[in-house]
């Protein structure tokens, strides 16, 4: 059965993929704040929701919010250290 719980952890598993070549393309900060955007959006709209597939929708759009910012953040965060820094 798919609950809103699983239908976020399957698109953000989809989308890791892209995430993480829109934050080699573009500048991380900017990723990130496209992703914090999407997944604020999501979030408020689901106290609008008013039957369960709109929640799926509304989580599905959470997962592709967190796909872009936490792919992003990992990149920012090692991007901007040297190879020698790195521990």
């Amino acid at each position: 059965m798919l609950t809103s719980r699983t239908d976020r952890s399957i698109t953000y598993i989809l989308l890791s993929v892209p995430g993480t070549l829109m934050a080699k393309q573009f500048n991380p900060s900017t990723t990130i704040a496209c992703g914090a955007l999407i997944w604020s959006v999501a979030a408020t709209c689901q106290a609008a929701v008013t039957n369960p597939a709109g929640l799926y929708v509304c989580r599905l759009g959470v997962g592709v919010g967190e796909a872009f910012f936490g792919q992003a953040y990992v990149h920012g965060l090692f991007g901007c250290s040297t190879e020698n820094e790195r521990v």
